[in-house]
């Protein structure tokens, strides 16, 4: 038997093997599926994303907070008591109606709280309150209109009870005063401090104010 018939009957043999291994792994999970059962491919991609979302889960109540408040009429944009418009209610609803690309198509009204609260006819104050603010409510649509007439917009008014989520003005006055101040340069230097071996004073600087600068 030459060499070339030997190749020859390997060749078959080895042809015949493979054949039955692959008539033995018929039905049954391929290596990489066994793999993907034991552990799980998307590691750790899956779970990044999972607490990503649980970081910022808990933001999305101040954003719609935050949304609601932008566009509420509050009652000091109205005469106390009345269903009139004063000109800081005027320029809020000016704002809105510019936003871009689109302003938002609801607007919230704060329900009537200025109104004198009456002890002898409390229950009163319901029929009042609600008359208040449909007259509000249809005073904002009408300036709306108006103000809207030639971009065909349409607009819901809700009315909320909001908190009051006015501020008073000294904070973050102080704080837009201070801000300048705390660019400060806070160099200075000493004898000795950049001289040499010989022991020579550095220079220092004056009319510098001191104060942490970074």
């Amino acid at each position: 038997m030459n060499r070339t018939m030997k190749l020859a009957i390997l060749t078959v043999a080895a042809a015949g093997a493979f054949a039955s291994v692959g008539c033995m792994n018929n039905g049954r999970p391929s290596a990489q599926d066994r793999y993907a059962g034991v552990v799980d491919p998307s590691w750790p991609e899956r779970y990044n994303y999972q607490a990503r979302q649980e970081v910022v889960a808990p933001f999305a109540a101040h954003v719609t907070n935050g949304a609601v408040a932008d566009h509420t009429l509050a009652n000091y944009h109205f005469e106390q008591g009345t269903d009139k418009l004063n000109p800081g209610g005027l320029e809020k609803l000016d704002y809105l109606v510019r936003r871009r690309p689109a302003p938002d198509s609801r607007v919230y009204l704060a329900t009537a709280r200025d109104l004198a609260f009456d002890p002898a006819a409390p229950e009163k104050r319901t029929s009042v309150v609600s008359d208040l603010d449909t007259k509000r409510a249809a005073a904002i649509h009408k300036y709306l209109a108006a103000t809207t007439a030639s971009r065909n917009l349409s607009f819901e008014v809700q009315v909320i009870d909001l908190p009051d989520f006015s501020q008073r003005a000294e904070g973050p006055a102080t704080a837009v005063r201070g801000y300048p101040t705390s660019f400060q340069s806070g160099l200075s230097g000493g004898p000795g401090v950049l001289g040499g071996a010989g022991g020579g004073a550095a220079p220092t600087t004056t009319g510098v104010p001191a104060g942490g600068g970074r």
